[in-house]
C-alpha cells in the first residue's frame, strides 16, 4: 500500500508542477490530433495519415519533448516548422529514405502548434474571464480524464538522421548538451520521461479528476465545444494540414486557412475586445503577423459597412510577431445580430500579384452571452474516499499495534500508556480520515499545487 501511495503521490507532484507548460499536454495533443484526421475531405490525405498514425503521433507530441533541451525553446515550436518544410520540399527531397515518415512527423509536429496556439488566444482566456485559472495538465484532464485516453496508443517514431539534418541547418547545435551525437538519445531520454508521466497521469486522473470537474465547472461544460477546445482545434488543424498537402502536390492553396468563427458561424461574444470578441486566424505556414498589410483585411457589416480592424498577434506578448496564428480586432463596437464578412487576401509573391486564394467567412454577432454554461460535478469523490481508506487504515493500525505486539510478545500486564497514546493517534488520523472524505482531499490537492 505504501507503494501506491508513493506513486501517487509522485505523480501529483509531476502532474501539478506542470503548470509552467504554455498549452495541452501529450496526450491531449494526440487526441485531438487524431479528431483532426477523423476530419479530412481528401481520401488521399486521409489514406495517408492513417497509414503513418505512428509518425503523426509523434509529430504531435515531439515539440513537447525537447521543452529542457536548450537552446532551442521556442524554434523547436514554431521555426522548426520553416526549416523542416523547407528541408522536405528541397530538390531531392522526396528521393530521400523515410521521406513520407518524415512528412507525416512534420504534419503532426504542424498540428500541435496549431493546437497550442487556438487554445492560448480563446479558451484559455475566456477561463480567465470566467475566474477558472487552471494550468494546461488540467485543461485536458478535464476532457479525458478517466476516461481510457491516459495512454500511449502508438510506437514513437523518431526520424533521426532527418532531426539532425534540419537541427544543423536551423543552427541549434553548439550547446554541448544538443549536438549531432547526441540528439537521438536526448530525444529518446524526452520521450521516456513523457511516457512515464502518462502512466502518473492515468492514475492521478482516476482519483482527482472529480476535483478538476467541480473546481473548474466551466471548462467541463464547455472544453470540447467552445471555441478554442477540442472540436475548433481539430478543425484548424484540418484545414492547415489539406492546404499543405495541395501546396505539396502543385495544387492551388489558401494560405489563410482557418477562422473562428467559420463559415456560418457565430462569434462567441459580442465584446470586440475579448478575446472571445476577435476573429482567430491560422496560417499554412509562418509570416511577420506585424508586417501584414492592412490592405489585405476587409471586414464589412451587412448593415454598417467596412469595419477598420487591428491585426495582433496570437498573444500579444512581444515573441509572437512571426507565427502561425493572429487575431483580428474590430476598431468599433460590433452590432449584435448583424452579419459581417470577412476577406482575408493571401500574401503576394514576388511579382505582387496575389499567391493564393483568399480566406472569406460570413459570421453573425451574438445578441447574448454564450458559452455560459457550468457543469454539476461528478461523483463518487474518488480521491477523497482513497485518502479516507489510506489515512484511516494506518490510523487503526496504529491503534490496534499494542494490543497485537503484546500478543506477539507474549505479554499478559496490559500496556497502558502505549495503548494510550496509540488509542490518540488512531482516533485523530480517523478524524483527519472522515475530513479528508468530506472534502474529497481537497487540502491535498491545494498543498502540491502550492508547493510543486
Amino acid at each position: 500500500m505504501k507503494r501506491h501511495a508513493a506513486a501517487i503521490l509522485a505523480a501529483a507532484v509531476a502532474v501539478l508542477s506542470a503548470g509552467h507548460a504554455r498549452a495541452w499536454d501529450e496526450i491531449t495533443h494526440g487526441h485531438i490530433t487524431d479528431m483532426a484526421v477523423a476530419r479530412v475531405r481528401d481520401p488521399e490525405l486521409k489514406a495517408f495519415l492513417l497509414a503513418h498514425r505512428d509518425a503523426v503521433q509523434s509529430g504531435s507530441a515531439f515539440p513537447d519533448w525537447g521543452h529542457a533541451i536548450k537552446p532551442h525553446g521556442e524554434a523547436l515550436h514554431a521555426r522548426y516548422l520553416d526549416v523542416a518544410f523547407d528541408d522536405l520540399t528541397a530538390p531531392g527531397a522526396g528521393a530521400r529514405p523515410g521521406h513520407d515518415a518524415f512528412l507525416a512527423h512534420y504534419l503532426g509536429a504542424y498540428a500541435h502548434v496549431v493546437e497550442d496556439r487556438v487554445l492560448d488566444c480563446t479558451l484559455k482566456e475566456q477561463a480567465k474571464v470566467v475566474g477558472e485559472r487552471r494550468d494546461d495538465m488540467e485543461n485536458g484532464m478535464l476532457a479525458i480524464a478517466g476516461e481510457g485516453y491516459l495512454r500511449r496508443d502508438y510506437t514513437p517514431f523518431v526520424p533521426e538522421a532527418d532531426l539532425a539534418r534540419v537541427y544543423a541547418r536551423a543552427g541549434y547545435f553548439g550547446d554541448p548538451r544538443l549536438n549531432a551525437s547526441t540528439l537521438a538519445s536526448v530525444m529518446r531520454r524526452g520521450m521516456t520521461k513523457g511516457a512515464i508521466q502518462n502512466r502518473e497521469l492515468k492514475l492521478l486522473s482516476f482519483l482527482t479528476y472529480d476535483w478538476a470537474r467541480r473546481e473548474f465547472p466551466w471548462g467541463y461544460a464547455n472544453i470540447e465545444r467552445a471555441p478554442g477546445g477540442f472540436e475548433s482545434n481539430a478543425d484548424a488543424v484540418t484545414a492547415g494540414w489539406e492546404a499543405i498537402w495541395a501546396q505539396l502536390h502543385g495544387r492551388p492553396a489558401p494560405f489563410f486557412v482557418y477562422s473562428l468563427p467559420g463559415e456560418g458561424g457565430t462569434l462567441a461574444s459580442a465584446d470586440r475586445a475579448a478575446a472571445y470578441g476577435r476573429i482567430t486566424v491560422v496560417a499554412r505556414h509562418r509570416f511577420a503577423v506585424t508586417r501584414l498589410d492592412p490592405a489585405w483585411v476587409h471586414l464589412v457589416g451587412d448593415r454598417s459597412g467596412p469595419v477598420p480592424v487591428v491585426v495582433r498577434p496570437y498573444l500579444d506578448d512581444g515573441e509572437h510577431d512571426i507565427d502561425l496564428a493572429f487575431q483580428i480586432e474590430a476598431t468599433r463596437s460590433w452590432t449584435p445580430g448583424e452579419i459581417y464578412r470577412l476577406t482575408l487576401d493571401g500574401p503576394p509573391d514576388a511579382a505582387g500579384r496575389l499567391a493564393a486564394a483568399p480566406l472569406t467567412t460570413r459570421f453573425r454577432v451574438p445578441t447574448g452571452p454564450r458559452f455560459t454554461d457550468r457543469a454539476k460535478a461528478p461523483r463518487p469523490w474518488r480521491l477523497g474516499l482513497f485518502l479516507a481508506m489510506l489515512v484511516g487504515g494506518v490510523g487503526g493500525a496504529i491503534a490496534g499495534a499494542p494490543d497485537v505486539a503484546r500478543l506477539a510478545l507474549r505479554q499478559e500486564r496490559p500496556w497502558r500508556v502505549a495503548r494510550g497514546l496509540a488509542l490518540v493517534v488512531g482516533l485523530g488520523l480517523g478524524g483527519l480520515a472522515l475530513w479528508l472524505l468530506a472534502t474529497d482531499g481537497v487540502a491535498v490537492i491545494d498543498f502540491l499545487r502550492a508547493h510543486h
